[in-house]
């Protein structure tokens, strides 16, 4: 009996490590049965209801998360006010999303989308050098917002080594007296 367990033990252990954990029943019970040492699944109606329901459950596609409002205004002049701080934030700060959003009588610009407040803390604090009035706003997001293209990632890291290196040549062609 010990040998046994250890047997089934080591199977799915192995099972795990091998196919990344399955993600259905049907798959681990014909991985269980192959081999020289085949194991024999039964499951409980009980135990079926459940992984049905689970499985038939719909995808949680939204997630709360933060963002940083740079501008929420109601003036005559708050669709212009929203424009420009729009465009201000774009030369200051590049790659970060920004929405452009109106609900009567406020047009409200946000920028960035986080997971966690102190990850809208720590940008809060270089945004309030150009946005001093800046401050975090629960939000509820899309999860794709926070998937990593690994080809846009890539793209990103590029242009942003490209514009460094811009940066240090432009400052090493500086006389001393510039400086």
């Amino acid at each position: 009996m010990k040998r046994l367990v250890i047997i089934i033990v080591a199977a799915v252990c192995a099972l795990w490590a091998y196919d990344g954990c399955a993600q259905e029943i049907a798959a681990l019970r014909r991985q269980l049965a192959t081999g020289r040492d085949a194991v024999r699944v039964t499951e409980t109606e009980d135990a079926a209801a459940a992984i049905r329901a689970v499985e038939q459950r719909a995808k949680r596609t939204k997630v709360n998360g933060y963002t940083i409002v740079i501008l929420f205004d109601n003036s005559q002049q708050a669709r212009e006010n929203a424009v420009e701080a729009k465009e201000t934030f774009e030369e200051n700060f590049k790659g970060i999303d920004i929405d452009v959003t109106y609900e009567n009588p406020w047009f409200t610009v946000s920028v960035g989308r986080y997971l966690t407040m102190e990850e809208a803390i720590i940008e809060l604090g270089r945004i309030r050098s150009v946005f001093p009035k800046a401050f975090p706003r629960n939000a509820e997001m899309d999860i794709a917002d926070f998937v990593i293209d690994e080809e846009a990632a890539a793209a990103a890291a590029a242009a942003a080594e490209q514009s460094s290196s811009q940066a240090a040549a432009a400052t090493a062609e500086e006389t001393p007296a510039e400086r």
